[in-house]
């Protein structure tokens, strides 16, 4: 899916872009104020880390903690 991405890593921190093509959100034409809700998340196996954006309790399967995006 995300063949335009790219990620940083660090001692303190990581970042990454993503390009997510509007049909993969099923939305046909990007209005201001569109409100999305998810989540990023960072898994490594290696470190015991796991990380998310938007604070989870049991998973990052959680919908009810996904946080929102809206758009400008």
């Amino acid at each position: 899916y995300y063949q335009n991405a790219a990620a940083h890593v660090t001692d303190d921190c990581w970042t990454a872009e993503v390009f997510i093509p509007w049909a993969l959100l099923r939305v046909t034409s990007p209005q201001t104020g569109m409100n999305f809700r998810g989540n990023l998340t960072r898994s490594s196996a290696e470190h015991g880390e796991l990380s998310s954006w938007s604070p989870v309790v049991y998973g990052f399967l959680e919908p009810d903690s996904f946080g929102q995006w809206i758009l400008e």
